[in-house]
């Protein structure tokens, strides 16, 4: 009896779930195929509220799985409780040294260039339908299983299918706006209607960025100029130089070489050259040389006012020789060249033998006059015969000297890398009655008096008048110069020609 009591208990229910096809799990008052009241606070009769549907989970007769809701409009529809709370975590990946995906979103359709594997994004409310941003994958190919076909993809639909906005591809090219970024751009933007907006700012929000690496690039609000950081100094390219033409170089020949330019010698904050520019655009400036002997000029700034006006800029280096090397300076597209010299290192010209007397072979070189170092390089033209030796206050002096006006008139031009004085030349004039020497002295593009003198006190004394040499002896260039020039007029025998640096050379 016992058993045909529960056997009939079984088939009452089967028949109730048969023909209900509803399954409640606690509580007696099931809305679809599977009804589960986490809270137990459904009522016995009718539809839950929406408070007491957020704790139920549900699946219809089609298959939908509801959490927080009796009716799932997708696939699987989960709901919060609350407004600011987390929502839900799909997987919660456990510490480890393994890094993988948590979760995997796959396309099962057949392989074919343009499917997608997309999470979507909606605010639009519940009943929206499909999500108004998608971001996944995309594929570019139909063959490949690993990865090489599968880019990222980042779009959003206005009612129909999706707009690319963004594309990642498989080497790390970004590209918005485009789907095919250019693989030697890291990132690409495509547009025709849109420009790039930089960070703008003024130029002590610009000087409060610490730290500064090098590259990084901003808008200047107050010179109205694209600014990047070059590891050392804001460089423009607004500068008044620009392909505009606006502002140029009008000297850098002769304008004020400041420091010590010696091989060996680091270039520091002394080391400088003034350029004369005419300024007709205002706004930053920035200026630099070609790299010779491992040295370059650069320099930065902002014009303010307009007209003839100096810029200054400094030297970065270590001179790796010594010699002259020709610098091009540029403001924009104007340029200047000028040569530089640099001196070798520690040469004495007061050890130099036969009484400091310097010859012909000496040259070009660099010599330590009035402490510091200055390279000196000479140039003749006309004359021939070097090497006779001549008597100087009762010594022999060096031989290899400089034959002048032996075959004619001849100039011999002496070039000093600084401002130099109190430079002594001896002359021996053999030619007879006259035979003249013309001095000629310049400072820069100045020319200058040389302002000549008796060089030293013995029987050989020079005859001097005015600029003009005519009787043998040593005779002294006073005046600061960075040219001496000695011209013979031409004679039978000629003038023999030898320089000193010492001052106190006998």
């Amino acid at each position: 009896m016992k058993k045909n009591w529960a056997l009939g208990i079984l088939l009452v229910a089967f028949c109730s779930l048969s023909f209900n096809a509803q399954v409640g799990i606690g509580h007696a008052n099931p809305q679809t195929t599977l009804h589960v009241d986490g809270g137990k606070d459904n009522p016995s009769t009718g539809i839950p509220n929406v408070t007491q549907t957020r704790n139920d989970v549900v699946v219809t007769k089609t298959g939908q799985l509801g959490v927080g809701s009796i009716t799932p409009e997708v696939k699987m529809h989960v709901v919060a409780t609350a407004s600011a709370a987390n929502r839900f975590s799909l997987i919660d990946v456990p510490a480890g040294t393994n890094q993988h995906v948590a979760l995997a979103l796959r396309n099962t359709s057949p392989l074919a260039t343009g499917n997608y594997s997309l999470l979507g994004f909606t605010n639009s409310g519940a009943t929206s339908g499909g999500a108004n941003w998608g971001i996944g994958t995309i594929r570019t190919g139909s063959v490949a299983t690993n990865g090489t076909e599968e880019e990222l993809f980042i779009g959003n639909s206005l009612g129909s299918g999706y707009n690319e906005r963004m594309r990642i591809n498989t080497q790390g090219n970004v590209g918005i706006n485009t789907s095919s970024p250019n693989s030697s751009a890291l990132l690409e933007l495509s547009s025709t209607t849109k420009g790039f907006l930089p960070t703008r700012m003024t130029t002590a929000q610009r000087d409060a960025i610490t730290p500064k690496p090098e590259g990084l690039m901003i808008y200047n609000l107050d010179i109205h100029c694209m600014q990047y950081w070059n590891a050392t100094k804001w460089v423009g390219d607004c500068d008044g130089g620009g392909s505009s033409g606006g502002n140029t170089i009008t000297n850098c020949t002769t304008t004020a070489l400041n420091g010590n330019y010696t091989e060996g010698t680091v270039m520091t904050s002394g080391n400088t050259i003034v350029l004369a520019v005419n300024v007709t655009q205002l706004g930053a400036w920035s200026a630099s040389s070609n790299t010779a002997n491992g040295v370059t000029f650069s320099g930065a700034g902002n014009f303010t006012v307009l007209g003839n006006q100096n810029i200054t800029l400094t030297a970065n280096g270590t001179p790796s020789g010594s010699g002259y090397f020709n610098y091009t300076f540029s403001l924009g597209s104007s340029t200047c060249t000028r040569s530089i010299a640099f001196g070798s290192v520690g040469k004495d010209p007061c050890n130099v033998t036969l009484n400091n007397w310097l010859g012909q072979s000496n040259f070009p070189d660099t010599y330590s006059i009035n402490g510091q170092s200055v390279a000196v390089n000479v140039s003749s033209t006309g004359g021939t015969g070097a090497g006779q030796a001549f008597q100087q206050c009762g010594g022999t002096s060096n031989t290899d000297s400089w034959g002048m006006g032996i075959s004619g008139a001849s100039t011999t031009t002496f070039t000093f890398s600084k401002p130099v004085s109190d430079i002594k030349f001896n002359i021996t004039l053999a030619g007879g009655p006259g035979e003249t020497i013309t001095v000629s002295a310049k400072n820069g593009a100045t020319t200058v008096s040389p302002s000549l003198s008796s060089g030293q006190a013995c029987f050989q004394q020079p005859t001097i008048t005015g600029n003009n040499v005519t009787a043998s002896g040593t005779f002294k260039v006073g005046a600061t110069v960075t040219s001496v020039t000695i011209s013979h007029n031409g004679g039978a025998t000629g003038a023999y020609l030898h320089v000193s640096f010492c001052p106190s050379a006998q």
